[in-house]
């Protein structure tokens, strides 16, 4: 205790018990959790787009697979451009600054720039990624659609069959019931 009495530091705190009831709400967090995480992953993953969404997703692709290009010519370009002034050490810069601020300034540019080189390479990591689910929710798409085209084939099949069996039987029903009256 300190001069006036009191505790130097503060007394903890007793852990809350519990009340009835405190499990369901700890339940319907989880809930809550559970369905935004869910719906996360739904995001990332599109459900199965119709054939005119197929379309629509094709010109997508091919729209980000140039705005990738793009983004992974600028990051060629800018590391070729680091690499060629690294060849100029931080010592040359240091040295051939007219001042200290001269200097601090010409390094900050250059970590600047490798700090927005890391930010490039991210986005082209994260194009890349969605433009592979893109292309998988495509080809996952057109296998779709192809079965379902398979299916349809094969229930028509099975429907002029059943057309020319009832064809038949209505050509039978039609001699018996000439035959009775």
């Amino acid at each position: 205790r300190n001069s006036a009495g009191r505790e130097p530091y503060p007394a903890r705190r007793r852990p809350r018990r519990h009340k009835a009831g405190a499990s369901t709400r700890r339940a319907g967090a989880v809930a809550r959790f559970d369905r935004r995480g869910s719906s996360r992953s739904r995001a990332l993953v599109p459900a199965r787009p119709s054939a005119a969404q197929d379309i629509k997703l094709a010109v997508e692709i091919d729209q980000q697979t140039a705005d990738l290009n793009a983004r992974i010519s600028l990051l060629q370009d800018h590391l070729r451009n680091a690499y060629e002034q690294s060849q100029t050490s931080i010592l040359e810069i240091l040295l051939s600054a007219r001042s200290l601020d001269d200097a601090a300034n010409q390094v900050g540019y250059l970590m600047t720039i490798g700090d927005q080189d890391r930010a490039l390479a991210a986005e082209i990591e994260s194009l890349r990624e969605q433009l592979q689910i893109k292309q998988q929710t495509l080809s996952d798409g057109r296998a779709q659609l192809a079965d379902a085209q398979d299916q349809a084939a094969a229930q028509k099949v099975a429907l002029d069959g059943k057309r020319k069996e009832l064809a038949t039987l209505q050509a039978r029903l039609a001699v018996l019931k000439k035959q009775y009256a």
